[in-house]
């Protein structure tokens, strides 16, 4: 009975997290909702209007690359796969990734954090591109060669490091692994 009475106190807890969670930002508790918002805070990005049915996509108010449009993802596990389609309107692909999955996660395996490990600015015409020069299939489960991830990296310090300021580093610190179970 002391495991039943655990686990029925720790589903409140996380129901009434996810409920906490869901009216500060606004949007269902869901990584793609949660990445886009904290992508929108870090990398100051407006969403585009009329693509509420696509992946998120906004445009970058600031910097280097103000004006251009944006599809983000947040991936939980870093398992070299995306979510692609040729009809994504959006110039680049930000994605939030938490640690680096070295096996593949055992079948239900929902124990991911949610954690901001690495960050990836990927140019997509760019990358849809090379999938195709590489006969590789554009789609859902995207397979990107590790030479490609590592050319878009900008966290942790990747070939496109020198594009984060101080602050954006500072702020997605806080979603590191480490932050994140200390919090707890």
């Amino acid at each position: 009975m002391d495991t039943l009475n655990r686990l029925a106190t720790l589903i409140a807890q996380r129901n009434q997290t996810e409920t906490e969670v869901s009216d500060l930002v606004g949007h269902p508790l869901k990584p793609e909702s949660l990445g886009a918002y904290v992508a929108s805070q870090v990398f100051a990005i407006d969403p585009l209007e009329g693509t509420e049915h696509l992946p998120w996509t906004g445009r970058f108010r600031e910097g280097s690359l103000a004006g251009k449009t944006v599809a983000v993802q947040w991936r939980l596990r870093w398992d070299g796969l995306l979510s692609l389609s040729e009809g994504t309107p959006a110039e680049y692909l930000l994605v939030l990734a938490g640690p680096e999955a070295l096996l593949p996660p055992e079948k239900g395996d929902a124990s991911a954090p949610w954690a901001i490990e690495s960050v990836f600015l990927f140019h997509l015409p760019s990358l849809l591109a090379s999938l195709r020069d590489l006969r590789r299939r554009i789609g859902p489960s995207a397979h990107i060669p590790r030479e490609l991830w590592e050319s878009a990296r900008l966290l942790p310090e990747g070939e496109g490091a020198g594009r984060l300021t101080e602050e954006q580093k500072q702020a997605l610190a806080l979603f590191s692994r480490e932050e994140t179970l200390l919090a707890c």
